[in-house]
């Protein structure tokens, strides 16, 4: 089998599957937005298609700043922990008196009935009915080998994530610089949280109690895929949240000091900026990648296979510096340059202007300033050499145009410009 510069030897596997998030796999049970139990829905209709693979979009909580901004999947608060709003209330263990059953009747009914997911209101619901559930059994789930499992192999991202979580809500604020104790992480303080006697000690089992609901929901599910003969697909998101658990556990593991993005292409002409901090990769390599190791690992608990969101970003990323807005300001890191021996060596004829000057054409002119674009020529461009190009030129005897014209076009033009040139 051949694939372009990839040959593969023999059989492998092969098989059509389909991608959808979560949260769209909306059912009669959920409240209005897809549930992990509604996996279980779709292999039973990727069987009957003959489909052999579900992908789902990232599952990892998000909740930052507790209102429908949260509600974006690829600003994880933690590469570890999954979002409680993928949880059913229905299936989590303990008793429901009548007031709460009908409460959950209501809810469902009413937010079954929206066009669009209340993202906001889901959350509050469910957050507390896991509230609920969790006081009822706060005193015996503890005990559970089941629980005591759960928590042994994964303590150490659950620990400082129920902390995280804990000090976001007590200072109602996602960003650790903001709260009036534990800006810097500390794990000897974190741990003693988990003290029975430590005022906090009820507050961060709570998460890890969800967290541990989360996990067995997920688990069946994919396990139900499995013996269906369906393989589950996960998504690894490039980036994490800027002012999320793993950033305040170990900062330099990032370069805090710049965003992730892309640069200026014919789908976005400004760039983007994703907001993310880059990965220090040199800090990475010196602990051994452990961080990642751990976060594949993990992943590994629930999926057959993931997909490695923006694989780019391993090799080099878009880099934009922390006080700009859009893309168009940042630059590839690491950014390595080719020398002008090297076309030579390859056989290619180096034309400074084509390869190191903005295209700018009359097209491209026309295109941006439309009827102004001869103005514009006349006052802030000159000929090339090449032929029906330009450059700018001296601006200091340019006639008065319209300023805010020209400053809502100048950097379109120039991102057009970069992107027709090699």
């Amino acid at each position: 089998m051949q694939d372009g510069f990839v040959n593969m030897q023999g059989e492998t596997w092969r098989g059509g599957g389909v991608a959808i998030p979560v949260f769209s796999l909306r059912s009669k049970n959920g409240f209005g937005v897809g549930e992990f139990s509604d996996l279980k829905l779709l292999t039973d209709w990727a069987v009957k298609t003959k489909l052999k693979l579900i992908q789902i979009l990232p599952v990892n909580d998000t909740t930052a700043t507790n209102t429908w901004l949260d509600s974006y999947p690829y600003a994880a608060i933690s590469a570890f922990a999954l979002h409680p709003i993928y949880i059913n209330i229905d299936e989590i263990d303990g008793k429901k008196n009548k007031e709460l059953k009908e409460a959950i009747k209501t809810k469902r009914k009413q937010l079954n009935e929206l066009a669009h997911v209340d993202y906001e209101a889901v959350m509050k619901f469910k957050m507390a009915v896991l509230r609920e559930s969790f006081e009822e059994r706060a005193a015996t789930f503890q005990k559970s080998h089941s629980y005591k499992d759960f928590f042994e192999k994964n303590k150490s991202w659950l620990k400082p994530y129920a902390a995280y979580s804990y000090l976001r809500d007590k200072y109602l604020s996602p960003n650790p610089s903001d709260w009036q104790t534990n800006k810097i992480y500390n794990e000897k303080e974190i741990n003693e949280f988990f003290e029975d006697n430590n005022p906090a000690n009820k507050q961060v089992l709570y998460y890890c109690y969800v967290q541990y609901q989360l996990h067995l929901q997920l688990s069946d599910a994919v396990e139900y895929a499995r013996k269906k003969g369906v393989i589950v697909k996960g998504d690894i998101p490039i980036g994490v949240y800027r002012f999320g658990c793993d950033a305040w556990v170990a900062p330099d593991l990032y370069k805090m000091e710049v965003q992730a993005g892309a640069p200026p292409d014919d789908f976005a002409v400004k760039g983007q900026n994703w907001g993310f901090p880059t990965y220090n990769w040199q800090k990475m390599k010196d602990g051994g990648f452990a961080w990642w190791r751990e976060r594949f690992e993990q992943m590994s608990h629930y999926f057959d296979a993931f997909r490695i969101d923006h694989i780019l970003g391993f090799f080099r990323i878009w880099s934009i510096p922390l006080h700009a807005i859009q893309g168009i300001m940042g630059k590839f890191d690491p950014c390595l340059p080719i020398h002008i021996n090297e076309f030579g060596e390859q056989g290619i004829w180096f034309d400074y202007e084509r390869f190191c000057m903005p295209y700018i054409t009359d097209d491209v002119l026309i295109e941006i300033f439309q009827e102004q674009s001869e103005n514009v020529k006349r006052n802030f461009y000159r000929s090339t050499a090449r032929d029906n190009t330009y450059c700018f030129h001296n601006l200091t005897h340019r006639k008065k145009l319209n300023p805010i014209f020209i400053k809502s076009k100048i950097a379109t033009v120039l991102s057009c410009a970069m992107a027709c040139s090699i």
